[in-house]
C-alpha cells in the first residue's frame, strides 16, 4: 500500500542485465498506473489495456510501479 493512498505499490527488479517489458496483471481495477521514483513521486505514466500494465524496466535496475483503481 502506497504512503499516501490505498493505491498499491509494486516494485520490480531486473537482474538480467537487459532491458525488458514486464507485464503486470491480476491486480483487479487497474484504471493508471504511474513509475515513481523512492518517495513514491510520479516519474511517468504506464500504458494500462484490459487490466493489464506494461512497465519498461531498465537492466539491472529495479523500478518501482504505483497502481490505482
Amino acid at each position: 500500500i502506497a504512503e499516501d493512498s490505498l493505491d498499491v505499490i509494486v516494485r520490480i527488479a531486473d537482474v538480467s542485465g537487459k532491458d525488458q517489458t514486464v507485464n503486470i496483471n491480476g491486480y483487479e481495477g487497474v484504471t493508471k498506473a504511474y513509475i515513481v521514483d523512492a518517495n513514491e513521486k510520479v516519474i511517468e505514466e504506464c500504458k494500462v489495456a484490459n487490466g493489464a500494465v506494461s512497465v519498461p524496466v531498465k537492466a539491472n535496475s529495479i523500478a518501482a510501479i504505483k497502481l490505482v483503481k
